[in-house]
């Protein structure tokens, strides 16, 4: 009888432990299907400028040592689960344990097998892909492998980071002049004839901290043991450091914001915001391309003898392209892109750094070619995106387009410093308008070269102006007593007024152009080569979004 109940127990036993094994691999099956779906569809956020579903930046800005953790949660608790039911068992039992050591490393092998799966996309990129970060090896291979004494670095995304590394404080102290110079110093700081005190010595302080933030932020993204490039001037297109052509896209994505939305402008604000959005988003992948490139890089150069005193070498944006070719990410339907790519996301900050250039083009030809600002923005936006854009999309930069301030607004916010000086020069003119304090440069230059006679004949006008306004004054007071003398000052101080604030529309145009056309110089030959580089790879997705 007691036998016959401890068989009961022991069946009983048995169907418990089987069903708790099922149970359990029905829930492992359950999370790893879920994490599949969440690596496709996360929470996602529509890109109105460069794609139709993105990450927002700071996902790829995690990190993945928390990843990495939760994806052993399922077969953590499963041992968990299945102790209690192993300790009540006899010793003689022994056979369940090894069940349930089987089963646990048959579930370890499966989730290996399935996240590896889920992440190579392709034969030519699995060796790639199956480097986790910092460059230790995730294959199941037992072969032999080289000891790997190579230090590896340490990658941050700062360039993408939901805090811009350059203080809004300090981005607002900046100029167009000053941004110009920022994507300068991108561009020929990597350059082996590149002379940094010589290019320093013609910044002001705001624009050297500038420069010491970008090679700081830079240097951080790419790691302590990786070196930067080595570029060269025009002989080969997109020979430029990708991580600094980065930095100086967040800057330049920050400023607009900043000073080329002035108070009030709610609706202008919405494009640009957008802009600033996409610029940072893309910069997020170009910025992960970058470590993948380098964490290839350093495994390569780790699998080689006498390799442990070198230091693997930064991309360039032409880097980026070529490795992504290489390795087939985009597989054979060029120019169409992988949407999370080094090459997307150069595409459309290419397409946004086009769109401003064309934008400042067209503005200072207001009114002489186009009608308005907003003339001028809509043509900017015509150029470079409208055939990219679906109908919903459009509709929304229109409003936003319909909605921009005056240029002359545009162009009083554009250098702070500038607009304190004009602002204190007409405070302290004349009653006729004429500056005493000081004249700017450009004024000066326009005296010197007016005719003497030009000149002359202008003074005598004045003068007659004010004769003949003075007789009438005298006569009208005459004829009408409805005039008082307080009416007559509230008159010219109205009027002078209004001639200060046309010396200081007149002052900031003259600057904002001078600093534009310094802008165009730099920005124009770098679309250019940026224009080269896609048509080389065959990488300019005409896709509609």
């Amino acid at each position: 009888m007691r036998k016959s109940s401890i068989e009961r127990q022991w069946s009983l036993g048995r169907v418990s432990v089987l069903l708790l094994v099922f149970v359990s691999l029905t829930d492992v099956i359950i999370h790893l299907a879920d994490a599949k779906m969440d690596s496709l569809e996360s929470i996602e956020e529509y890109d109105t400028l460069s794609s139709e579903v993105i990450r927002p930046a700071f996902q790829y800005t995690s990190d993945s040592a928390a990843k990495t953790a939760s994806e052993g949660k399922p077969f953590s608790s499963l041992t968990f689960v299945l102790d209690p039911i192993v300790s009540s068992v006899s010793s003689d039992n022994s056979w369940l344990e090894g069940v349930v050591e089987s089963f646990t490393a048959a579930m370890y092998s499966a989730r290996d097998t399935f996240w590896l799966s889920g992440h190579s996309s392709s034969d030519s990129t699995a060796s790639i892909l199956n480097t986790a970060r910092g460059g230790s090896s995730a294959s199941t291979t037992t072969s032999k492998r080289p000891r790997k004494t190579l230090k590896k670095s340490h990658h941050t995304f700062t360039l993408s980071s939901s805090e811009p590394f350059v203080s809004s404080r300090d981005i607002a102290q900046l100029t167009l002049r000053d941004v110009a110079m920022a994507f300068r110093y991108a561009l020929e700081s990597t350059r082996k004839e590149f002379n940094n005190n010589k290019f320093i010595s013609k910044a002001s302080p705001r624009v050297k901290k500038v420069f010491a933030q970008m090679s700081a932020a830079a240097a951080q993204s790419r790691g302590k043991y990786v070196k930067v490039p080595t570029t060269r001037s025009g002989l080969f297109s997109g020979d430029i450091d990708a991580l600094q052509f980065c930095a100086a896209m967040r800057i330049f994505a920050e400023w607009r914001v900043v000073r080329q939305v002035p108070e009030g402008y709610k609706g202008y604000a919405v494009g640009m915001s957008l802009g600033q959005k996409d610029i940072v988003q893309n910069v997020a992948k170009i910025e992960h391309a970058v470590h993948t490139l380098i964490e290839h890089r350093e495994n390569e150069l780790a699998s080689q003898e006498g390799s442990e005193e070198e230091e693997v070498q930064s991309p360039t944006l032409r880097d980026l392209l070529q490795f992504e070719v290489d390795t087939k990410v985009h597989g054979s339907k060029l120019p169409k892109l992988k949407e999370k790519s080094a090459a997307m996301g150069l595409l459309w900050v290419r397409r946004q750094l086009h769109y401003q250039t064309a934008l400042f083009k067209n503005v200072i030809k207001v009114p002489e070619q186009f009608e308005s600002t907003a003339a001028a923005v809509t043509a900017a936006y015509n150029e470079v995106y409208d055939k990219f854009h679906g109908w919903a999309i459009q509709k929304i930069f229109n409003y936003s387009f319909q909605a921009a301030p005056d240029a002359r607004l545009i162009y009083s916010y554009m250098n702070p410093d500038k607009l304190k000086e004009a602002t204190e020069d007409a405070r302290t003119a004349d009653f006729n308008g004429q500056v005493t304090r000081r004249q700017p440069s450009s004024m000066k230059k326009k005296k010197e070269k007016e005719n003497p006679l030009d000149r002359f004949g202008k003074h005598i006008g004045n003068e007659w102006g004010k004769l003949s306004s003075s007789v009438m004054r005298l006569f009208g007071k005459s004829e009408s007593k409805s005039m008082s003398s307080n009416d007559m000052v509230a008159e010219e101080m109205d009027s002078n007024k209004a001639s200060a604030q046309d010396y200081i529309d007149d002052v900031m145009m003259t600057d904002a152009h001078e600093m534009i056309l310094e802008y165009l110089e730099v920005a124009q030959p770098l679309l250019l080569d940026l224009a080269k580089l896609f048509d080389e790879f065959n990488m300019d997705d005409p896709t509609k979004v």
